[in-house]
């Protein structure tokens, strides 16, 4: 294992790959069955020329030119999952890649409404509909969210998703669920639920745009404007926009603005930030370095009753409950460090029983020295070395074409 200077490529890319190779990455990668995936996996593996740079050059190949509008069908759970895919005026593969956009349940109306002008963006075509607030649902929605960017030469620094009613709550779960993915996520007549605030920290830096109707759920409505009060304390960009004529429908005030913030964003980091903490209430919460794969359950246990005063106001028997949830989290900390010809990554867990460790760039790159440590116990040291394996299965699970997991390191606490 090794790191690299941040903005190393990960694997030194091959100077041309076999057109044949090419064919047997696409075929793998487009499988619908994932058992089918799996054998054409185990033939692909045994070819002399499926080696780490080929197979890199062959994930990262740009596929056809731009359209207008481009059809997408992406496997996921043994299904196919469709979308459209359209591309504005005058973008090319060379130009520099553009903010995209994927409002699962959309239409061509609820994107019109939101002026996108230099925006690519996203709908599902056909009825999907993943189990809600789900690990299918939070990953299905991000591998066609970076699909759709390698189809349309996206910007993987500024993802976004939006949605409206419980697409727009999913919108602020995949946020929360996925740190370090999302530039931002724009919930219309939906946003976080009453178990999503002890979350609220992953939104960070991430741009949270809700627009709902003043004649919505109470509820709902009591959830967005707390989160447009506290927002500013946890570093959160979130505007929140109460259209006061309107209720559980489209469109909403506001919402024509959308396309302009979403072209002055900034793009997100993609490299690990030097240090942090990932939080979760359930398993497999991650980043794109890493998952929390197993927790201590009890830590995560809300009380089934809170004692409030008598005489406390509504607002504050609401907060009193999100208060007494606020600390039933498991903590996954890291620290990054740089040292002479090697990079340390330690980990800590409070309430964590198990994390995967994801090595991809742009953090981490084939041939340079890693360190990985659970608290003061070395778990892995090594050269990186580039597994084909782990850099394919990641692709076709995530959707990442440019920095797939070049090893994963699973470790206990």
């Amino acid at each position: 294992m090794g790191p690299c200077p941040p903005l190393a490529a990960q694997v030194e890319p091959a100077a041309a790959v076999p057109a044949d190779l090419q064919a047997a990455v696409e075929q793998y990668l487009a499988e619908r069955e994932d058992a089918a995936a799996a054998t054409l996996l185990t033939t692909l593996l045994l070819r002399p020329d499926a080696h780490a740079s080929a197979v890199a050059a062959a994930l990262a190949a740009a596929p056809a030119a731009l359209a207008a509008r481009m059809d997408l069908s992406v496997p996921w759970c043994d299904q196919i999952v469709q979308a459209a895919v359209f591309v504005p005026p005058g973008h090319t593969r060379s130009a520099p890649p553009l903010p995209i956009l994927l409002v699962p349940g959309g239409n061509d109306g609820a994107l019109a409404a939101m002026h996108l002008g230099n925006t690519i963006r996203m709908y599902f075509v056909g009825l999907y509909t993943p189990p809600e607030f789900s690990d299918e649902m939070r990953d299905g929605y991000l591998k066609v969210l970076r699909a759709g960017a390698h189809l349309a030469n996206g910007d993987l620094g500024r993802l976004w998703i939006g949605g409206f009613s419980w697409a727009g709550h999913s919108a602020i779960d995949t946020a929360l669920h996925r740190p370090g993915t999302l530039c931002g996520n724009i919930p219309t007549g939906g946003g976080p639920r009453r178990q999503h605030f002890r979350l609220l920290r992953h939104l960070e830096g991430v741009a949270t745009l809700s627009f709902c109707g003043a004649k919505d759920d109470p509820e709902l409505l009591w959830n967005l404007r707390e989160l447009a009060r506290i927002a500013p304390g946890l570093k959160i960009p979130a505007v929140v926009t109460i259209d006061p004529e309107r209720g559980h429908q489209l469109p909403l005030l506001g919402m024509d603005g959308i396309g302009a913030h979403i072209e002055r964003s900034r793009p997100r980091p993609l490299a690990l930030a030097r240090e942090g903490a990932l939080l979760a209430e359930v398993a497999k919460v991650a980043s794109p370095y890493l998952r929390i794969d197993a927790i201590d359950a009890a830590r995560v246990r809300i009380p089934a009753q809170v004692q409030v005063g008598a005489k406390a106001s509504p607002d504050e028997q609401r907060r009193a409950i999100l208060r007494s949830m606020e600390g039933k989290v498991v903590k996954l900390v890291w620290r990054l460090e740089e040292k002479v010809g090697e990079r340390v990554l330690t980990l800590t867990g409070d309430g964590v029983q198990q994390a995967t460790v994801f090595l991809r760039g742009p953090t981490f790159s084939a041939g340079d020295k890693v360190t990985i440590r659970v608290g003061s116990k070395v778990v892995a040291t090594g050269p990186l070395v580039a597994e084909v394996r782990s850099m394919l299965e990641d692709a076709r699970y995530s959707g990442n074409r440019t920095a797939p997991a070049l090893r994963r390191v699973v470790v206990t606490f």
